[in-house]
């Protein structure tokens, strides 16, 4: 049987989850989580710390699902995973 998204996406935060996104395209991402939110998507407190963020601040991201899993791009590829938090 294929695990919930949801319940994965909490079950990365004790895991090294890196290698299941890092590399990917926002068409794999889609097809491994089923849908991505936009920065615009964001709720307030997570886009109040990617705007606060020296690191994150004007790179693309997106979200994976309803998660605090902020998903950095480079080009059309993730090149990091971030679970925001505490900011």
């Amino acid at each position: 049987p294929s695990m919930n998204p949801d319940m994965a996406l909490e079950v990365m935060e004790h895991t090294n989850a890196d290698p299941i996104v890092v590399g990917k395209t926002e068409e794999q991402l889609r097809n491994r989580f089923g849908y991505l939110r936009t920065l615009d998507q964001a709720d307030s407190y997570m886009r109040s710390c990617y705007a606060n963020s020296p690191w994150w601040y004007g790179k693309p991201v997106k979200f994976l699902r309803k998660s605090r899993w902020m998903v950095v791009f480079k080009g059309d590829r993730a090149s990091r995973l971030v679970l925001v938090k505490g900011c």
